[in-house]
């Protein structure tokens, strides 16, 4: 079986959306960029954002997600989990504005450390 039926197989027969690390993973697919261009190129309309997350250590990342749109319910589904990681991205942003430099915390800690009035 080629990389390319690999990833349309998953993409048909267990969820629409794949990482890079799940394609590693699942497919043994190791870069599926490649794969990804083609299928594109044969008229697969897949589309792919960014996903904001914290890696173990609490640091800011991303990574990309792809899709593969087949009918508005799948637009609709890429729509809302880019709009999900956006949001994720914006709060990132926030935390690490607020964030005391040299003080390994963000506003929960701080939250703690408020003296409450009634």
């Amino acid at each position: 079986m080629t990389h390319k039926e690999l990833l349309l197989k998953y993409f048909n027969e267990v969820k629409n959306d794949i990482s890079v690390q799940e394609s590693n993973q699942e497919l043994m697919i190791n870069d599926p960029r490649g794969t990804i261009r083609d299928l594109r190129n044969d008229g697969y309309k897949i589309l792919d954002h960014k996903v904001y997350v914290k890696n173990r250590f609490g640091k800011p990342c991303s990574y990309k997600k792809y899709f593969l749109i087949k009918d508005d319910v799948d637009y609709q589904n890429f729509s809302r989990s880019k709009e999900i990681s956006e949001k994720n991205r914006e709060t990132q942003e926030l935390l690490e504005k607020h964030t005391i430099p040299g003080f390994e915390g963000t506003l929960e800690m701080l939250d703690k450390l408020t003296i409450r009035t009634k």
